[in-house]
Formats: structure tokens, C-alpha cells, sequence
């Protein structure tokens, strides 16, 4: 099994809702943000459909700088260019990350543990996790747990409509399969390159 050196032990776990839907994994400490957005779209299961920035507080972002001032509420750092250390690189380090500015997915992003050298099947590698990532476009937390609400009452009023829209039969909000993060991880240098294409598109747009 291959050794890697200086490797961060992070838990991502979406905010404000329940059951908690979570990943573990392994990330190279030396990697930058959007090799971290990468991550996170992979473990989580998210399609890379919308806008998204790493925030610290309430005065630092760390996402796609632009000229407009709709998306610039703080102090930017461009995603392109910033690297982990300095915010992601001790045992309680935590920063969030929102996803789709319009259902404010935000998630909490923990580094658990720091090695300074680990044997791993691979880099990243996810180790634990729980329920599948949530529909996309569907009102954020509340709109989803609304969703999972009627799923299970087909007497609900909305039953029949939801239905239609979210193929309950084929919905399963509970799946995690850590098998299927991790062969997609395997391809992670091709997923980097193409989250690195579509930030540079979307520099390009506003």
C-alpha cells in the first residue's frame, strides 16, 4: 500500500438538517481550495451545477472574484490561487462552504486529524459516511426535508405532484455507499481539471 506524506484527516457535514449527512476522507494537505471543492463535489455527491465559496467568518471568502458587486459581499481571495495552509492545516481548523447561492447548501468542513505520513489505497480516500446527498434545486435543507416529509404520507396533498417531480420510488435519501465515492476519487486528477475549466468559464462571465 503506498505511503503519502502530510495528509489531512477532514469531515464535511452539511448544516441544519437531520438525520446529518456527513463524509470522512483523507486530502493532501498541500492541495489548494478548488482541488478541495473538487472533494467535496465528489464525496458529496453533488453535479457542480452552481455557484460556491469557502467563507471564514463573516469577512473572508474564498471563492471566484468579480467585478459585479452582487457577488462581492467580502473580502475575496480567488479560489485559484489560495492554498489550504494558513486556514485548513491543524486538528479543529474549520472553515464553511456554501453551495448553490440560491438553496444555501452550507457545510461544515473539519480537519480531525493531521499525519505526517499514512499508508492509504489512494489520495483522496473517503472512510466513513452516512444518507445520500440531498436533490438538487429543491429549496435547500428545508425544502428537502419537506420533500422527505411527504415521501412518506401518500395521503399528503402534495403526495401525487412530488412524485412526479422527485420519482419517489427511485429516491433513496438513506444510500451511502463509500465503494462508489472512492472509485470516483480514483479519477480525481481529471475531476480537478475539469472543476479548474468551469471556474475559468465562470470567470469569464461575470
Amino acid at each position: 500500500m503506498p505511503k503519502f506524506k502530510n495528509v489531512l484527516q477532514i469531515k464535511v457535514a452539511l448544516k441544519n438538517f437531520k438525520p446529518t449527512i456527513f463524509r470522512t476522507f483523507y486530502f493532501p494537505a498541500n492541495s489548494g481550495f478548488v482541488e478541495l471543492h473538487a472533494a467535496i463535489q465528489e464525496v458529496m455527491g453533488w453535479d457542480t451545477s452552481h455557484l460556491f465559496a469557502f467563507r471564514k467568518g463573516r469577512d473572508l471568502e474564498i471563492g471566484i472574484p468579480s467585478n459585479d458587486p452582487f457577488f462581492n459581499f467580502n473580502t475575496v481571495l480567488d479560489i485559484s490561487k489560495t492554498k489550504l495552509k494558513g486556514f485548513l492545516e491543524n486538528p479543529k481548523d474549520t472553515i464553511t462552504y456554501e453551495y448553490d447561492f440560491g438553496d444555501g447548501w452550507e457545510h461544515k468542513v473539519d480537519v480531525q486529524k493531521v499525519f505526517p505520513e499514512i499508508e492509504l489505497p489512494q489520495l483522496p480516500f473517503c472512510i466513513k459516511g452516512a444518507n445520500a446527498c440531498p436533490i438538487e434545486d429543491c429549496g435547500g435543507v428545508w425544502g428537502y426535508a419537506d420533500i422527505l416529509e411527504i415521501m412518506q404520507d401518500k395521503k399528503h396533498p402534495s403526495y401525487e405532484e412530488m412524485d412526479e417531480w422527485y420519482d419517489f420510488e427511485n429516491l433513496e435519501p438513506y444510500k451511502f455507499d463509500i465503494d462508489e465515492i472512492n472509485e470516483l476519487l480514483l479519477e480525481f486528477p481529471d475531476c480537478v481539471s475539469y472543476h479548474k475549466s468551469i471556474i475559468k468559464e465562470i470567470k469569464s462571465s461575470i
